[in-house]
């Protein structure tokens, strides 16, 4: 059970930092959503060539299928994602986003008959309250849509995720998920208006950013390896609400930046009147959360 519980952390701890990069990329180098999609799109290619290299790739029904589907569905709902971040805040628009382990709870309840203890469930009430409490603000009808419905979206994906991983090893659907992305980014750039703007940016591409669209990739599949990784050992439900602690980590990595290259992020998301005492009470909360979660 450590394994899952260790796999289940390092999933937010790494998905954050590209929740991070997203936010700095998409204000200051790429300002479309779509084109930005199909260029992190872009490098994922690499690492199903390491995958298919490396280990015996499943090429069962259940795995062409499902992983294929589920990458596919990425590559259109992170348009939805990227355009959020574009309109909000970065924390904000993640709070939203993560309050995926909610729908994971009772799509899970419903569609796999995954009981938790009534702690564990407090567990997560805690968790997500504590990012609700930390990053509330006012935030637009339509990014506030935009943030749900890529949640619901999430919460589907690793909900179908759990029986297909109890077939196929992460690594074949991992696999089959890159090539779901890259089908669905070459329908997006054959898209006439999308193919121009695509080719513009890639030329306008600087090494700095090209760098960085590298390392939003990498770690976008490093997080999702862990998750599926944590999904394939124990209850969805729980993997998908230790990442509840993800917007955290997301704020202090913000606040390190801001602090180390002034102006790097659209704005200072920290300074609030009242945020101090918020962030006490969000910091004991995220504890006892996963104290319940994790049964310390």
């Amino acid at each position: 059970m450590l394994e899952f519980w260790l796999l289940s952390f390092l999933a937010p701890v790494t998905l954050a930092i590209g929740n991070l990069v997203d936010n700095h990329l998409l204000h200051r180098a790429i300002r479309d959503p779509v084109t930005y999609d199909i260029i992190t799109i872009i490098p994922t290619p690499i690492f199903a060539g390491m995958i298919f290299l490396s280990t015996r790739v499943s090429a069962s029904t259940v795995a062409i299928a499902a992983g294929t589907a589920i990458g596919l569905s990425f590559a259109f709902m992170w348009v939805l994602y990227d355009v959020g971040m574009m309109k909000e805040e970065g924390t904000s628009v993640v709070s939203i986003v993560y309050t995926i382990p909610l729908y994971v709870s009772i799509l899970s309840w419903v569609f796999l008959g995954e009981v938790l203890t009534p702690i564990n469930y407090a567990g997560i009430v805690m968790l997500l309250f504590s990012v609700l409490l930390v990053f509330y603000k006012r935030t637009s009808h339509n990014a506030l849509l935009l943030a749900l419905a890529y949640a619901v979206f999430g919460a589907v994906t690793r909900v179908v995720s759990k029986p297909v991983l109890g077939q196929v090893d992460v690594w074949s659907y991992l696999f089959w998920v890159v090539v779901g992305q890259c089908i669905g980014a070459l329908a997006l750039s054959c898209w006439p208006s999308y193919r121009v703007r695509l080719r513009k940016s890639i030329r306008s591409l600087k090494p700095v950013t090209t760098l960085l669209v590298v390392t939003t990739a990498s770690a976008t599949f490093g997080g999702y390896f862990f998750l599926y990784s944590a999904i394939s050992l124990g209850p969805v439900a729980l993997a998908s609400g230790i990442t509840a602690v993800q917007p955290f980590i997301l704020l202090v990595y913000s606040t390190f930046v801001l602090w180390r290259w002034p102006g790097s992020l659209p704005v200072d998301e920290i300074a609030d009147r009242y945020s101090s005492i918020r962030k006490v009470i969000a910091a004991a909360l995220i504890i006892a959360g996963t104290a319940a979660l994790t049964g310390i």
